[in-house]
């Protein structure tokens, strides 16, 4: 009898335990050719990948174990090879890593991971035939045949409008998915206020609190705040001297004022800012001031920049890219972006090429 119970309270033991374990992940990998490689498991943080693992590869085989409280995108990184990308959630999962081109490395086990590969394959084909009218476009302007390119570029911003909605119509149907918020922040760039507001709404509140979803909320304030009717949000950066230098300072003084986001690595922004310094010499005796906040890193870098394109204007940064607090005060992610504040202070535009801003400016001041 006392045998019998001493092996009840063992069963139920071992049932409680079982029931109350946390859940896990172990990874194991195969990789041909790398013995003694070090391997390194990283997942992003303060948006850039850092080593959470590491471990080294014995007779073609790696292991990692923990644990997620929500799947998330890591990378694993063999040597100095490129890196692969995937997502992670508690589950068995096998990696075979391929050293010769590690995005062609297999990862299976994961259902988050097998979600992202779907939705990524389905738009291959699209992304295939982007690829394609690029070369052709790059073909056209290379022969200065004028028509065809702008008859290809419209077919591209076609094309890259039905992958917006194929992309918004994924992460609207997959609410409580952390692919679909990675996707949205992904796509933040090409989304208008009424369509980030829409996103945003549509996940879960366990979506809400991820670092996508709480990002994109926050660029909703940004630009709720920053609207065209809204007053200007001050802020205050170093000019090339080290001194420094508000917005208040500047704007509504009673000139107009662009507010110019660029860096001296952006080739967008080198092939805009011509066309702004032909507007400014146009317009400052009119009462046009300009400020440019650079997104560089080397002060020599920005120095450079401004000399060789010949901005003659007042200039601040933080020297620390884009993260500076007026970039998430504005809500600015991509570079260039040109924002236009009237004489008392008032957005009037923002995120304006270079060609809508001269639409704006005459309008202004050609009509007095």
């Amino acid at each position: 009898m006392k045998r019998n119970l001493g092996f009840f309270i063992l069963a139920v033991f071992l049932i409680f335990g079982a029931c109350t374990q946390k859940p896990s992940y172990t990874i194991k990998g195969k990789v041909a050719g790398a013995d003694g490689e070090k391997v390194l498991l990283q997942k992003i943080v303060k948006k850039q990948f850092e080593t959470i693992d590491s471990t080294t590869v014995v007779k073609g085989e790696f292991t990692f174990k923990g644990a997620v409280d929500m799947p998330d995108l890591y990378q694993i990184q063999i040597g100095d090879n490129e890196p692969k990308e995937f997502f992670i959630e508690n589950s068995k999962i096998e990696i075979i890593y391929n050293m010769d081109d590690s995005h062609e490395s297999v990862v299976t086990g994961s259902k988050t991971n097998d979600l992202y590969n779907n939705f990524n394959e389905a738009l291959e084909p699209q992304y295939a035939q982007m690829d394609e009218l690029a070369d052709q476009y790059a073909g056209a302007k290379k022969m200065l045949d004028t028509a065809l390119a702008v008859g290809l570029e419209k077919q591209m911003d076609l094309l890259d409008q039905a992958i917006t909605d194929s992309t918004i119509s994924f992460i609207l149907t997959h609410p409580n998915s952390i692919v679909a918020a990675f996707e949205a922040k992904a796509l933040a760039r090409n989304l208008n206020l009424e369509q980030m507001e829409k996103i945003v709404g549509n996940f879960t509140p366990e979506m809400q609190k991820t670092s996508y979803v709480t990002w994109m909320s926050n660029r909703v304030n940004a630009w709720k705040n920053t609207a065209v009717g809204k007053h200007f949000v001050d802020f205050s950066l170093p000019d090339t001297n080290g001194n420094m230098i508000k917005l208040s300072n500047i704007a509504g003084k009673g000139n107009y004022v662009v507010v110019d986001f660029w860096a001296s690595w952006c080739g967008p922004c080198r092939k805009e800012l011509p066309y702004v310094v032909k507007l400014y010499k146009q317009y400052k005796d009119k009462g046009l001031n300009i400020i440019s906040v650079s997104c560089d890193y080397k002060r020599e870098n920005w120095i450079n920049g401004i000399r060789m394109l010949g901005l003659d204007w007042t200039h601040v940064s933080a020297l620390k890219g884009k993260e500076m607090q007026v970039m998430d005060d504005y809500g600015v992610s991509g570079i260039p972006h040109l924002l236009l504040i009237d004489k008392n202070g008032i957005i009037i535009g923002r995120n304006l090429t270079a060609e809508t801003l001269a639409e704006k400016l005459k309008e202004i001041f050609d009509k007095k």
